[in-house]
This record gives structure tokens, C-alpha cells and sequence, in this order.
């Protein structure tokens, strides 16, 4: 059977890829670069195969992996996979705890599809913030956006500095919420932030400007 990924990709047919590229070295980085080349706007996110961190499999070690995602990143490929989760759940070479402690320590939110919809929802208005002992009640007005029959959600961000900054991952603490409004209850209370911001986000992943809550100045 004869697949012409790149032809769906051209055609519009797709608009993400997840090549299984379970190799290393020339075998691995000149076609990441390929894939990125002919990827004609759409989402290309590597599959590497972790599996072969594993003793019985290939004995890669985890380094191997590591310079792939840097690789990925650095060519603003749009995220990676990884075959198979088992090698992950199993946090085999430490793995996993690499990836949530150095790689995927902050969330993430869904790369924009914009040859779709380049148009972001309206900015949220009226962020309102009441501090109650051991949570925070956030309210705010709702978001409209230009797909009627697809309501945004919202994205929360929190900081100890104002106003927030909504270029760091770091400060996300939910997302996809659907209703306006939000507890904040974080388990640590030392952990707990004190500034707030929300965003909306569309079917496509076009962010709206954040409003911030008002100035505490």
C-alpha cells in the first residue's frame, strides 16, 4: 500500500504527523530536518523510540534521547512522541523523571493551527479576585470568539510578581477551564500565588491577550 504522508500534509488532507523516527545520528537528525522542510505549515512531532533505552532492546542510553528533543526544539518541530509509553511509565534509565523535572516540568499549551483560524477569542474583561482563607475566588466576563458554535476556554495564570507574565509556562496553573470562573486552592499553601491572569483559547489554539487583575498598587 503506497502512503503519501507529505502529500496529505501539502493537501491539507492532515494537519499533524507523527513520523515513527525510532532511529539515531544521520539516521535521525538530516530527516527531522526533511520532515520540518516539506511539512508545508502543518504540525510535525518526531516519534522516539524510547523503547531502546531498554537492555533487551538496544541499550541506548538516555542522553541519546535528550539531544533528540533538544534537536526537535531547536528546529521548532512541534513537540515529540514517545514509543513506547510503557519504556516511560516504567521510568526506564530515569526517564520520565528527567522529562518532568528538566523537559516537561511546566504546562503546555496546544500549538496554533492557523492556516484553520488565525483569529483569537476577545481578550476576558472584568477579572474580579477574592482572597478567602486557604483559596482564591477568580470570576471573570467572558471571551467571544468568531466560531459561534465552539465556545474558548480559559487559560489561569499566577504569579507572586505583577503583572504576570504570560510568556512563562511556569505560571500556568489550569487550563481548558470552561465556566468563568475558578477556585484556586493550591495543596502546599506556601506554594500559594497572589496575582492573577487569564486568557482565552479557541478550538485552534489562537490565544487571546490576558487580562490581569487589577494593578494591587
Amino acid at each position: 500500500m503506497y502512503q503519501d504522508a507529505q502529500g496529505w500534509l501539502k493537501e491539507g488532507i492532515q494537519d499533524q504527523i507523527y513520523p515513527m523516527m525510532y532511529f539515531r545520528g544521520n539516521s535521525f537528525y538530516p530527516f527531522a530536518l526533511d520532515w520540518q522542510e516539506n511539512s508545508y505549515g502543518r504540525q510535525v512531532i518526531p516519534g522516539l523510540g524510547i523503547y531502546f533505552l531498554h537492555p533487551s532492546e538496544g541499550n541506548w542510553k538516555r542522553d541519546e534521547v535528550e539531544r533528540q528533543i533538544n534537536f526537535v526544539r531547536a528546529h521548532q518541530l512541534a513537540g515529540q512522541g514517545h514509543y513506547r509509553v510503557k519504556y516511560l511509565i516504567d521510568n526506564t534509565q530515569n526517564l520520565y523523571d528527567e522529562l518532568a523535572d528538566r523537559y516537561y516540568s511546566a504546562p503546555a499549551l496546544q500549538p496554533a493551527m492557523t492556516w484553520l483560524d488565525a483569529i483569537a477569542p476577545t481578550t476576558p474583561e472584568s477579572l474580579t479576585v477574592k482572597y478567602q482563607r486557604g483559596y482564591t475566588e477568580l470570576s471573570w466576563k467572558s471571551s467571544e470568539d468568531n466560531d459561534k458554535q465552539n465556545a474558548p476556554y480559559y487559560v489561569i495564570y499566577a504569579s507572586n510578581s505583577y503583572p504576570v507574565d504570560t510568556d512563562n509556562p511556569d505560571n500556568i496553573i489550569a487550563q481548558r477551564i470552561r465556566s468563568v470562573n475558578y477556585v484556586y486552592a493550591p495543596v502546599r499553601p506556601w506554594d500559594s500565588r497572589e496575582y492573577f491572569a487569564i486568557s482565552a483559547v479557541d478550538r485552534y489554539g489562537n490565544e487571546s491577550k490576558a487580562v490581569q487583575m487589577k494593578s494591587p498598587l
